[in-house]
């Protein structure tokens, strides 16, 4: 979560979201399998090193359309 709350912000800045409620979020449908610090268990490990804009493709494209070999 730290990841998304840091790169969260910067996207939240930008694009004018929530932070807070991005947290919400998170803990509702993602941290169950990526965990609470998004280090994984399930899920991948969301905290690696990825450039904002490649992670919200990233992101996007995993809501949209899940990750292939995962149960996402």
């Amino acid at each position: 979560m730290l990841l998304l709350l840091v790169t969260g912000v910067q996207v939240a800045r930008a694009q004018g979201g929530d932070i807070l409620r991005g947290a919400q979020i998170y803990d509702a449908n993602c941290a169950v399998c990526h965990g609470a610090d998004g280090q994984g268990r399930v899920g991948v490990n969301l905290s690696q090193d990825f450039p904002a804009i490649d992670l919200a493709a990233f992101v996007r494209q995993a809501v949209v359309a899940g990750v292939p070999g995962t149960r996402m």
